[in-house]
């Protein structure tokens, strides 16, 4: 039987939590001064002890073990803790489907690395018994659950109850013969005991602890998985009722814009009869020899034929036409001059006479979509600088015109870049369908964008369309 490869490409790391990220290294780091902080003497383990053995009473030496098993998880819950949020905070797909197995490796690689080293830079030696063993299991399983609609603080409350409920076992002399309360406070207290012929009591203390406490973190682990149950419910209620919303507003449009297209249509009779008249016109201009009435004449019918080829073009959303990039700003100017951010938006174009092959209408909604983007991204720290650059360059010897929309304002993480070319992804005051339509239509004339951003500074989408060569044969109009 032949075994399916496993490639390196299967792996993805698709998310990851700087914060959590912190919050965990942060946690790891103070386990380091947990042994400092908290002693046996602190916390008065010893002195109980002591009374114990003094007066012969069983109580003080109850207490005695009460206070190192808290003392023990007090120690232990931050390196548990921080490893669960560390592993909490990268999300690991294999061939497209989520993976808990890394996490899991990743916290039980974690903690005895943790035990290593704090016996190195303390010289205190946490024993990686069976307790620690069954709380490392204890963490990647709740990893697993992957409880990503609850709170930090509650998972640092369940981990914290695990946490004490399996520090308990140190101190039952019953599991003596098992890797458990091998530290010397932990074997003193069972010494005590014996002695003081109290280990049934203490082994009571014990399991009355690790029940009670358990039981306690299972019914919280429980209402945290109703509640994470609930909470994804609710997001994914609220995705389809905006789903549902953004298909009746795409609804809307499309209705408007079919209504658009039929008055559009309309106007095509009285422009061509027009056309004609003109064209008689210039004729009779001819005939008599009317200089100054044919210029007029020609002027007129170039720019009917400029209109013609603006309704051709939104008629016709395949039709691209070459055209000037200077005309194509001046067209996206006249859009967003009426905007409140109109005296943010810089112009730097070094090619104005260059032409590309583009459906006007569309391409100038691309760039109107990318500056009202920009203007959204605004922060309140310092002034919007909006630059819409045009440049020609060659890519692998082709010459390219590109179109860049930048902006100083709050950028995007990974994430939000990686997921902002889909439709419903939007920004403040957006539908969700802007970049979508960005993306969809620059491809559709055999173009691309990319986009760069970086957060806290800013961002840049680049248009990358190739140039229009005039070679004296060229075509006015195309479909794509």
């Amino acid at each position: 039987m032949k075994l399916p490869e496993i490639h390196i490409s299967d792996f993805e790391i698709q998310k990851t939590d700087q914060k959590e990220m912190h919050i965990g290294a942060a946690l790891i780091g103070l386990s380091f001064l947990m042994p400092i902080l908290f002693t046996v003497q602190s916390f008065r383990v010893q002195e109980y002890m002591y009374l114990a053995l003094e007066y012969q009473e069983k109580t003080d030496l109850m207490i005695a073990a009460l206070r190192l098993v808290m003392l023990n998880a007090l120690r232990a819950a931050p390196h548990y803790i921080g490893a669960y949020f560390i592993a909490e905070s990268v999300q690991i797909y294999w061939r497209g489907r989520k993976c808990w197995v890394p996490n899991a490796c990743m916290i039980l690689l974690i903690l005895p690395l943790v035990y290593e080293a704090i016996y190195i830079v303390s010289g205190i030696r946490y024993d990686f018994g069976l307790p620690a063993l069954l709380l490392s299991l204890c963490v990647a399983l709740f990893r697993r659950m992957d409880y990503q609609y609850i709170s930090r603080t509650k998972k640092t409350l369940m981990l914290l109850i695990f946490t004490v409920a399996f520090q308990f076992l140190d101190i039952m002399p019953l599991m003596s013969s098992l890797p458990v309360g091998r530290g010397e406070t932990s074997m003193d207290i069972k010494l005590i005991a014996e002695v003081l012929e109290a280990n049934p009591l203490l082994n009571a203390v014990g399991a009355v602890g690790i029940l009670v406490v358990a039981l306690f973190a299972v019914i919280i682990l429980l209402q945290l998985r109703d509640e994470n149950n609930f909470q994804r419910l609710a997001k994914e209620r609220e995705k389809t009722q905006a789903a549902q919303g953004r298909a009746m507003l795409l609804e809307m449009k499309n209705r408007t814009y079919q209504e658009i297209k039929y008055l559009v249509h309309d106007l095509k009779s009285p422009l061509t009869s027009t056309q004609t008249l003109v064209g008689v016109l210039k004729m009779q201009s001819e005939r008599n020899g009317n200089e100054k009435e044919l210029e007029y004449l020609s002027r007129i019918e170039n720019q009917m034929d400029r209109m013609s080829g603006m309704i051709s073009e939104i008629l016709y959303e395949n039709r691209c036409s070459r055209t000037e990039t200077a005309r194509l700003l001046d067209m996206a100017l006249a859009q967003v001059s009426v905007e409140s951010y109109a005296a943010c938006v810089h112009i730097d174009n070094e090619v104005p006479e260059t032409c590309v092959s583009v459906n006007s209408i569309l391409f100038t909604r691309v760039l109107v979509n990318l500056i009202r983007n920009a203007a959204q991204a605004a922060v309140s720290s310092r002034p919007l600088e909006i630059w819409l650059r045009v440049r020609a360059r060659l890519v692998e010897g082709v010459p390219y015109v590109t179109f860049s929309v930048t902006d100083n304002g709050r950028g995007m993480t990974e994430q939000e870049q990686a997921a902002m070319w889909e439709q419903g992804i939007s920004g403040k005051g957006s539908s969700g369908l802007g970049l979508a339509f960005v993306k969809k239509t620059v491809e559709a004339m055999d173009g691309s964008v990319v986009s760069e951003s970086c957060p806290g500074k800013g961002t840049r989408f680049l248009i990358f369309l190739p140039e229009v060569l005039d070679y004296g044969t060229q075509n006015n109009d195309s479909f794509h």
